[in-house]
């Protein structure tokens, strides 16, 4: 009878623990395909020069490829916990080159964390794990920025990696020495973030961040702190998100020039059935060590999402201003993107895209007085 009440109770407790297992999930994108980039300047002397990439199946293609593993795992009175690991593929000869000789270089010293060993085959892209409940979520580690929820809500695109859209308008005007960078002033993605992230309660919800990244590079050491909070209104077809990051960097302790970006982004779109419309108004910029601000930059966007049967039409325009150096002349910024989505099945996508942006009207000797830039790429996506 004992042996029979001890095999009970074991049982039941081999049920507990199978019903308390994680369950995990395997996803993944492989995105494939031909990409011609080509970038023309024109500096201060009027010497123009053009240069121009082609690349097929490496880099720059729709989406960025990747594979990762997520899961959940009831812990009971209402709580949960979740992990999330992300591993971006770069599908770069150099990279498996590198990889196959051991001969892989050194994690970069820069304090922006979106970048880990550039000639690697596979990039930490998340790596986290989280608490939630009834109180909200709490998630810890390696994460998508607050305000990156903004830019998406906003970005007919998708966060796609063409260029033409706020989210990817990044000309350099400056040289290298001066590193003059109209790319927005914030992470995709930031290590050693502490997330807040609230119930949604009658369709908002919100998010606050706090995270410091150290990166030891010999004798010095490159920290980052960083704080970012959003808010998200849903209600059927509107979606509205707002985001705001600030951060500090600082190396061996003492501050940088450039070492204060701040970005905020308001995005949003409604969905009209026949077409979806994206909006968004954005402002970045970075200080120097005296508190003026460089590489300002404010951008309006306006997109567009023509569903026609499996084929999906995205259209999009910005405008706005970029001023490389704080009291310079300010820079006319415009974008526009045109892309062709067609749907083989729910995982496998068809795409061509052609996308363009330009600064222009500068005035600062050590500026580019002009740059526009040219994309275009076609492609095969599958989503497992």
């Amino acid at each position: 009878m004992k042996k029979l009440l001890l095999a009970l109770a074991l049982s039941a407790g081999f049920a507990a623990s199978s019903q308390a297992q994680s369950s995990v999930t395997v996803y993944g994108i492989l995105d494939a395909g031909y990409n011609n980039f080509t970038t023309d300047t024109t500096d201060s002397s009027g010497a123009k020069t053009s240069v121009g990439i082609q690349s097929t199946g490496k880099t720059n293609n729709y989406t960025t490829s990747r594979l990762g593993f997520r899961g959940t795992e009831d812990l009971g009175k209402g709580l949960r916990a979740g992990f999330n690991i992300e591993l971006g593929m770069a599908q770069n000869d150099q990279a498996n080159a590198n990889s196959a000789s051991g001969s892989n270089t050194a994690q970069t010293t820069s304090v922006d964390s979106n970048y880990g060993n550039t000639y690697s085959p596979f990039v930490l892209r998340l790596a986290n794990v989280s608490v939630g409940g009834g109180f909200g979520t709490i998630t810890l580690g390696r994460q998508t920025t607050a305000v990156e929820s903004a830019w998406g809500a906003g970005d007919v695109g998708g966060a796609n990696n063409f260029v033409g859209r706020a989210y990817t308008f990044a000309p350099t005007v400056g040289a290298s020495a001066t590193g003059y960078s109209a790319a927005k002033q914030n992470n995709d993605r930031s290590d050693r973030l502490i997330t807040y992230t609230t119930p949604t309660m009658s369709g908002f919800a919100a998010t606050v961040q706090y995270g410091q990244g150290t990166n030891e590079a010999y004798t010095t050491a490159n920290k980052q702190s960083e704080m970012g909070a959003s808010l998200s209104y849903t209600a059927g077809p509107a979606q509205v998100v707002l985001g705001y990051v600030a951060e500090e960097l600082t190396l061996s302790g003492a501050p940088i020039t450039n070492g204060k970006p701040t970005q905020m982004v308001l995005g949003a779109n409604y969905d009209f059935k026949v077409a979806k419309v994206f909006v968004s108004a954005s402002q970045g910029s970075n200080k120097t060590l005296a508190g003026v601000k460089n590489n300002e930059r404010d951008i309006y966007e306006l997109g567009v999402s023509v569903p026609v049967g499996a084929l999906v039409f995205n259209a999009s325009a910005l405008t706005g201003t970029y001023t490389p150096v704080d009291g310079a002349t300010k820079g006319n910024a415009t974008g526009m993107q045109l892309g062709a989505l067609y749907n083989l099945s729910k995982r496998t996508m068809a795409y061509g895209v052609y996308g363009q942006d330009k600064i222009s009207g500068l005035t600062a000797s050590s500026a580019n007085q002009q740059v526009s830039r040219n994309n275009f790429g076609v492609g095969l996506r599958h989503m497992f």
